[in-house]
């Protein structure tokens, strides 16, 4: 049991394809799990009246009908309480490798899986799951529900592709050119690959129609409408004793040396040569290969060999920038910590996935663990592995990072080549070269400014810059690309060279820029993209969104907080710049402004005067500045006289109780006036303290005062909903509550740690 136990435990998690526990209100758990080569397994454990079944499938447990290490692996990541009912009598188990049992288990267990993906709305992989369903049981129930789904959800090459393989789905269309007719734009409008993929698979049910059908499927669908000839050709040529193909080709230029066939395998060809400049993905030159077997051209060689050595290209890319990836973040460890290595971690295993827990970490460099973790793919907070699929390939393979049980010892050899990588620091390795120069102002719309990152999933290497719901991919014919490092600053053409599935933008970058320059950029109105490096603040400068104060404050803020190399220095180039260059223009900007009539709104706007008025519950409470002069030797002269003025407003209103004209959450937004932020939150707390609940009698209270204070509103409302039936009176002077919501009101002062508000009996 002891080797067996070993051997379960050493599974690797990625194995684990679908595991589903059902606590009530019996114990039911579904697992499939890889084994070796391609075998696939399943552990059904469930209870009934009487005691606790295992259900499994693997050769030595067919042998022997007991714990084999498949069932330990399963029972290592249930929750122990569920554990323990399982084996708190092994006695009792029944083990069984039943062969009907095995494939309803499996069945079982599809179903379950698609069935959560259906309420996902995730009827792809919910398809994939009925589909393996069908394979086990035979049922064709299940292909029926595809058939369902795919019609329900328009789900067109789903429905094209079951059509292909049962006839039974082909009775669910009564007209098929008309349906094909109708569904044909959207089949348009899919990606390649999936657009090829379903092509084809409309070329094979058409083998199957009469032709008479097929004819007419093909006039009423508009084949023409397929712009990209080579998609047109796979769709019609095996119908050619039927049709006369050249009408379909009209665009294309006749060559008297070649017949269509030939011309569109050249075609085929250029398009997989500009694929492979462009850098299209795995799936879209798998769909090109499909193309050439249905087709059978004659330089297939030539196709296969393309593709082939393009993807080997791929796979050397992608491992060469999971590689820069690793050392990257090792160098951030160096740049943050000024030590060579991280404290050492710990490996656990919970339910389900495996999860890394860090040991007494100082806590001034969890945020430094944090980000790292979350770089190399796993989840912020419990760090448990988002996707199975990148278990390995973005684990932290560093060689302090683990403790003694670190639990990739052979991968992390396979990946670096040795045991204990030494791992070179490539980000700043060398002096990054300033490079200034002139930029025509007037043509900025034509560049963009991006700070280059590393995707948590690298996509053809490391120099990946994500943004929203999508990727930008430098092109990798410029020579710059092969020398971008992260955090650097890469002047681009804003226009991408192409834009392939998942939404990636190729981009053509231009030249390395500097900071210096990169903030002079941002501030003459440049579009941005940027992570680290906070361009925004400039921007919100530029836009008189906020002032030069706040600007400092947000800059130490942002760098507090950053893991970025030389800050120190980026921090000082900002504040150069606002000193140097935005207070100069700015001042050169109003003296001019105050010399024309009419000039107090624009005044007003530089000095943000209607930002600042939002601090007052009563937007016109600062209009007095607006009598005073507004023509002083300098516009900073002007902006300290108006911060003065508004720190009188609130010095009074404070003084003089008279908090509710203040506007906390808009004051909050103002780093220049946080002593009275700060000043107006202690009193607001001290009201707080002295209010008084007025205890009618057992079964009511007086809570007005409470309900009339800044953070008793709020408490109030954070209390369980206060219903009708609570609120026994609201009268002028009166909020009459009954017990429930007091006891309640107090629950919610003990969690935040206040004293209970003093009771008082009317």
């Amino acid at each position: 049991m002891g080797a067996r136990f070993n051997r379960g435990k050493n599974i690797p998690n990625k194995n684990i394809i679908n595991f589903n526990v059902v606590k009530s209100p019996k114990i039911k758990i579904l697992v499939n799990l890889q084994g070796s080569g391609n075998s696939k397994y399943v552990v059904n454990i469930f209870q009934d009246d009487q005691r606790v079944n295992i259900v499994h499938d693997c050769p030595d447990f067919k042998k022997n009908t007991k714990f084999c290490k498949h069932i330990v692996k399963v029972l290592l990541l249930l929750e122990p309480d569920i554990c323990k009912s399982v084996c708190q009598d092994i006695r009792t188990i029944n083990f069984s490798a039943n062969f009907n049992l095995i494939k309803q288990s499996k069945t079982e267990n599809f179903i379950v899986k698609a069935e959560e993906l259906i309420k996902d709305s995730k009827y792809y992989e919910a398809i994939n799951f009925l589909d393996q369903a069908h394979k086990e049981s035979n049922n064709l129930d299940y292909i029926k529900k595809i058939a369902d789904i795919s019609l329900k959800y328009k789900l067109n090459d789903q429905f094209i592709k079951y059509s292909v393989r049962f006839k039974e789905v082909r009775d669910y269309i009564t007209d098929y050119p008309k349906f094909i007719s109708s569904t044909f734009n959207s089949i348009m409008e899919y990606e390649l690959y999936r657009k090829i993929d379903t092509i084809l698979n409309l070329q094979n049910l058409f083998l199957d129609f009469p032709k008479k059908l097929v004819i007419e499927t093909i006039k009423k669908m508009n084949a023409t409408a397929i712009e990209n000839p080579i998609l047109r050709y796979i769709l019609l040529h095996k119908f050619a004793s039927e049709m006369l193909l050249a009408d379909f080709f009209k665009e294309l230029p006749k060559i008297s040396k070649l017949d269509l066939k030939e011309q569109i395998a050249e075609l085929l060809l250029e398009t997989v040569n500009e694929a492979i400049l462009n850098m299209e993905s795995e799936d879209n030159m798998d769909g090109y290969l499909a193309i050439a077997r249905n087709c059978n051209f004659k330089n297939n060689s030539e196709i296969y060999s393309e593709i082939g050595i393009y993807k080997e290209k791929l796979r050397d890319l992608y491992l060469e920038g999971l590689k820069q990836k690793h050392a990257f973040l090792r160098s951030l460890v160096i740049a943050n910590t000024l030590s060579d290595k991280l404290k050492q971690m710990k490996f656990n295993y919970r339910y389900n996935y495996p999860t890394l827990v860090w040991a007494s970490s100082p806590r001034s460099e969890v945020p430094l663990y944090y980000y790292i973790l979350e770089k190399c793919g796993l989840e912020r907070h419990h760090l448990e592995y988002l996707e199975q699929s990148y278990f390995i390939e973005n684990y932290p393979v560093f060689n302090e990072i683990f403790d003694g049980n670190n639990p990739v010892r052979n991968l992390v050899k396979d990946f670096w080549g040795s045991e204990s990588p030494k791992i070179k620091n490539t980000v700043y390795i060398d002096k990054v070269i300033d490079l200034d120069f002139e930029v025509n102002l007037k043509e900025l719309e034509k560049f963009m400014l991006i700070e280059w990152d590393l995707a948590q999933k690298p996509i053809l290497g490391s120099y990946i810059c994500q943004f929203s719901d999508g990727f930008l991919v430098p092109d990798s014919n410029h020579p710059l690309t092969h020398e971008i490092k992260p955090f650097d600053l890469i002047l681009c053409k804003t226009t991408p060279i192409a834009i392939i599935a998942g939404n990636i933008k190729i981009i053509r970058p231009l030249r390395r820029i500097n900071i210096k320059t990169a903030i002079e950029l941002v501030w003459e109105g440049i579009e941005f993209i940027s992570t680290y490096i906070p361009f925004e603040i400039i921007a919100q400068l530029k836009e008189y969104q906020i002032d030069e104060l706040d600007a400092y404050d947000k800059i130490d803020e942002r760098f507090k907080k950053s893991f970025l190399p030389k800050k120190e220095s980026v921090r000082k180039y900002f504040s150069n710049f606002i000193q140097s260059k935005i207070l100069k223009e700015l001042n050169k900007t109003y003296l001019k402004i105050i010399q024309r009539p009419n000039y107090k709104n624009k005044v007003l706007r530089i000095i943000g005067f209607e930002r600042h008025s939002k601090i007052f519950t009563d937007p016109s409470y600062l209009t007095g500045f607006k009598s005073n002069s507004l023509k002083k030797q300098s516009l900073q002269e002007l902006k300290l006289d108006f911060k003065k003025f508004v720190s009188l407003k609130l010095s009074d209103l404070i003084k003089s109780n008279q908090l509710e004209l203040i506007n906390i959450k808009a004051l909050k937004q103002f780093p220049t006036f946080k002593k009275w932020t700060v000043k107006v939150i202690y009193v607001l707390k001290q009201h707080l303290l002295k209010c008084k609940i007025y205890k009618i009698n057992d079964t009511s209270y007086d809570i007005h005062e409470f309900s009339k204070n800044y953070y008793g509103k709020m408490i109030l409302n954070h209390t369980e909903k206060v219903s009708n039936s609570q609120i026994l009176s609201k009268a002028p002077g009166k909020f009459v509550v009954n017990d429930k919501c007091y006891k309640n009101l107090l629950d919610n002062f003990k969690m935040l740690k206040l004293d209970s508000p003093k009771l008082v009996k009317k």
